[in-house]
């Protein structure tokens, strides 16, 4: 029984580091995701936000300022062909060096809400991928409780067969 014993608690060793590992990873990803979360929250990424990210989102930050982009700019478009005939009666009572003026001041504000509105998507995908990752943890924690428990009755086993054995001697 001792050497069985000893056998299944190095496996259970093993098993409860490998499980550790893969816990480790998680954090990391549940770290490297809220650092993401944080860079992307006002649909803006700074030069230094760009560079203080695990490598793994890096591409993915990337491609969030690309897309994010291309969605901000073809939504302003679109809403400023929507509202240029309502615009038009106020450019009509401005000075033309003023229009101009205008109608950049009015772009930028939708293509600001158009970021923020592709930050928003983003930030609701990353939510569900940090439920998913918070499930697996919670998981791995069970395994590894598991993992703590077996090991612990196999070391009162062992001790009990020790104590039986030298208690007939």
């Amino acid at each position: 029984m001792i050497i069985s014993g000893l056998a299944r608690k190095t496996m259970l060793i093993h098993l409860k580091y490998d499980a550790n590992a893969r816990l480790m990873r998680i954090l990391d990803q549940l770290r490297g995701l809220a650092r993401y979360a944080s860079n992307i929250a006002d649909g803006l990424i700074s030069m230094r936000e760009a560079h203080d990210i695990p490598t793994d989102l890096f591409c993915r930050q990337m491609q969030f300022t690309s897309q994010a982009n291309a969605f901000a700019y073809n939504t302003a478009m679109q809403q400023m062909n929507y509202m240029m005939p309502m615009m038009q009666a106020n450019l009509q009572t401005m000075p033309p060096e003023m229009q101009q003026q205008y109608l950049n001041n009015q772009f930028m504000m939708l293509y600001q809400e158009g970021r923020r509105q592709a930050a928003l998507e983003e930030q609701r995908v990353l939510h569900r991928q940090e439920e998913e990752l918070k499930v697996e943890q919670e998981s791995i924690k069970q395994e590894i409780a598991m993992y703590d428990e077996e090991i612990k009755s196999l070391d009162q086993a062992s001790k009990d067969d020790l104590h039986s054995f030298f208690s007939r001697a």
